[in-house]
């Protein structure tokens, strides 16, 4: 199994499912289906999250939830695509030291 990994944004684009004072768990284990909240990251460096509509091998339709527009993105451009699993609101970390 592939180890989960968390998404927090920067800004409010996609509030009020996930804001920066939150994480979004990332579970690539399993393949989102319809209705699925997913995280799509594209080969422009480009992040969006949204609600799966259809995944097929060419394209991937979904509702961003910036803005709540259907967005349709062809494979080739999409370089991850990972079920959003939860989103958690984490402990202020501003107060704690990094670790080296």
């Amino acid at each position: 199994m592939k180890q989960l990994t968390g998404f927090e944004p920067q800004h409010n684009d996609f509030a009020p499912f996930v804001k920066p004072d939150q994480l979004a768990i990332l579970d690539p284990n399993y393949e989102p289906t319809p209705g699925d909240d997913v995280y799509i990251e594209l080969d422009s460096g480009d992040v969006d999250v949204g609600e799966l509509i259809e995944a097929t091998e060419t394209t991937v339709h979904y509702t961003s939830y910036n803005g709540m527009v259907d967005q349709e993105k062809s494979a080739s451009e999409i370089t991850t695509f990972y079920l959003i699993s939860g989103v958690k609101r984490h402990r202020n970390t501003k107060e704690r030291p990094l670790r080296d």
